[in-house]
């Protein structure tokens, strides 16, 4: 969706959509996993002809499948999932 065009060639556009995974079998033989998960993600984007530079939100529930607050252990000793939340990145990019 664009928001705003500028004088120097850029523009700034909101990108939103959102995952939603249902109906997995991953709970069946593992309790700590969920049968849905969902991610909304949603982008700044600012671009010129060829640079480009983006801020991302992204909101967690049940992320990878995980079920927030189970306990976990990859052999290096028990910790709890946190797969609910929000997750923040940046990036620069050359489009050719």
């Amino acid at each position: 969706m664009p928001i705003d065009s500028f004088s120097n060639g850029a523009s700034l556009t909101y990108i939103g959509f959102t995952n939603f995974d249902f109906g997995s079998d991953l709970h069946k033989d593992n309790p700590a996993r969920t049968a849905n998960a969902t991610v909304a993600t949603n982008v700044l984007l600012y671009s010129f002809t060829h640079l480009r530079f983006t801020l991302v939100g992204r909101y967690f529930h049940n992320g990878g499948n995980w079920e927030d607050g189970s306990v976990l252990n990859f052999g290096d000793g028990e910790f709890r999932a946190r797969s609910n939340g929000w997750g923040y990145y940046a990036g620069v990019g050359y489009q050719f």
